[in-house]
C-alpha cells in the first residue's frame, strides 16, 4: 500500500539520521480527509513504528508530535454541538524524551499545567521553535519579517 510503503522510507530515514538533528513532517492528509474512520487502518503501523524507533536509540533524543488540523467534520457528526467543538480542536499530542523531561523539570510542569488550557498554532509554533533552539537560546531571538 502507499502508507506502507510511505512507513517504510520514514522508518529508513530514521534509520540512517537517528544520531543526526533532523526534522521530519509527515503528511497524511489523503487517508482520513474524506473519512476520519480510515485512521483507524493505521494505528498499528504508527505503534510499530515507534516501538520500533524506540527499540533502536531513536526516542531518546526525539520529540513526536502528532496533530491534525482540524476535527472531524464529516457526517451528522458535525451539526451536533460536539462535533463543532471537535472539528475546531483538532488532536495535538505530544511526547518528549525522558532526557529532556529529566533535565527540564520546570518545563515539564508547565507543559502538565498546559495539558487542558486552550493553545494555539502561535503556542505549538513556540514549543517547536523552543525544543529546536533550547528556551534560553530562543528569549534571544527577535521575531523577523519572513518577506
Amino acid at each position: 500500500t502507499v502508507m506502507g510503503q510511505h512507513f517504510d522510507l520514514f522508518e529508513k530515514f530514521t534509520r540512517v539520521y537517528k544520531d543526526y538533528c533532523h526534522f521530519s513532517f509527515n503528511f497524511f492528509t489523503s487517508l482520513t480527509h474524506d473519512n476520519s474512520f480510515h485512521l483507524e487502518a493505521v494505528d498499528e503501523q504508527i505503534r510499530d513504528i515507534l516501538e520500533t524507533f524506540k527499540g533502536i536509540g531513536a526516542m531518546d533524543n526525539t520529540a513526536v508530535v502528532i496533530m491534525g488540523d482540524h476535527g472531524n467534520r464529516i457526517g451528522a457528526v458535525q451539526y451536533s454541538y460536539s462535533g463543532r467543538i471537535e472539528e475546531r480542536a483538532p488532536l495535538f499530542s505530544i511526547y518528549l524524551p525522558e532526557g529532556f523531561r529529566k533535565a527540564h523539570p520546570d518545563l515539564m510542569r508547565n507543559f502538565k499545567t498546559n495539558v487542558n488550557r486552550l493553545t494555539s498554532n502561535y503556542d505549538i509554533h513556540r514549543t517547536l521553535k523552543e525544543l529546536a533552539l533550547g528556551v534560553e537560546e530562543d528569549k534571544d531571538v527577535e521575531a523577523k519579517p519572513q518577506l
